[in-house]
């Protein structure tokens, strides 16, 4: 199949963060999603990624890592199927209703909790993204995360949220989204997950909005006065972050924030004009054959519908 963008930004993003003196490392907090990296992390040249992975099921040590809003010992909940597993217990009435069984609890281990603000505490700047995706938690974890947010060193976060309650005592969307606004990000993606409960799983329809994941990014205000206050102290480093952010929004598909980016550099003279052109040019060259593949992807969607039709 068809996959020529991927393989463009690939290319984009290893040619900006590897070569020349400007070539930087991006520092990336992986906290529940475990095992290889998955879009948009898998596009940034491998590398060039320091990952600092969080995941209580497979981390090794005394007492497993968790983060959380506080510190301390607790209690995880580790489901049949582990990546549901969680500091919360699910609802059996949403178990039920959508036949999630495998979200329910196997085995309570201890795990020694604690924040990122309190982890990274003294090497914010060694963050550049995050990733959150700890089923029902997420809330709490970017609340132990206020220092870190308020630095405006992250330059992108995919975070996952619920629309409904699954979980005791979990966070929904509008808290977190709340949150981050009030911290200076703004929405740059969202998906979301539909389920058709089992009550009506034979009737064909798109479902009930359980969950997703969203993609924030500081605003161009936020991340002006980051880039500034880099910038006064070392201007290779500030071009390095320039390369980090660019990069990074490639990877997540926004070319509209690379533009940003390329903006506020030229504003405040990092960048020459002819750079500048260059920059938007290559990142568009990119998405060239966007359109043609997504048209694929669904003519390929359209033929397995029609194909499971026949047979039925």
């Amino acid at each position: 199949m068809f996959n020529i963008t991927n393989r463009r930004i690939r290319k984009f993003c290893s040619t900006l963060l590897t070569q020349g003196e400007v070539a930087g490392n991006i520092g990336f907090v992986d906290v529940g999603s475990g095992g290889q990296l998955k879009e948009p992390w898998s596009l940034l040249p491998v590398e060039t990624v320091t990952t600092f992975d969080f995941e209580p099921t497979t981390n090794s040590g005394t007492l497993p890592l968790c983060v959380s809003n506080s510190t301390g010992t607790a209690s995880f909940f580790v489901a049949f199927d582990e990546r549901a597993s969680s500091f919360h217990q699910p609802l059996i009435e949403f178990v039920n209703r959508y036949a999630f069984h495998s979200m329910l609890t196997k085995k309570t281990i201890s795990v020694e909790s604690t924040t990122l603000d309190k982890h990274f505490a003294d090497q914010y700047e060694l963050i550049d993204a995050v990733d959150i995706n700890v089923e029902g938690h997420d809330f709490q974890v970017l609340q132990g995360a206020q220092q870190l947010l308020n630095t405006g060193a992250i330059k992108l976060l995919k975070v996952e949220f619920e629309l409904v309650q699954a979980y005791e005592g979990q966070g929904y969307f509008s808290d977190i989204d709340a949150l981050l606004r009030g911290q200076g990000y703004r929405l740059a993606g969202i998906q979301i997950d539909h389920v058709r409960p089992t009550i009506c799983k034979d009737v064909f329809f798109e479902g009930e909005p359980l969950w997703g994941k969203a993609l924030y990014a500081p605003t161009i205000a936020a991340f002006t006065k980051k880039l500034l206050i880099i910038l006064s102290k070392d201007v290779v480093s500030a071009q390095r972050e320039i390369a980090a952010a660019i990069s990074i929004y490639m990877a997540a598909k926004l070319p509209g924030y690379v533009y940003d980016v390329i903006d506020v550099a030229l504003e405040i003279g990092l960048i020459t004009q002819a750079e500048g052109f260059l920059l938007r040019t290559q990142s568009a060259e990119c998405f060239r054959w966007a359109k043609f593949e997504k048209r694929l992807y669904r003519f390929k969607g359209l033929f397995i519908s029609l194909w499971n039709i026949i047979r039925w």
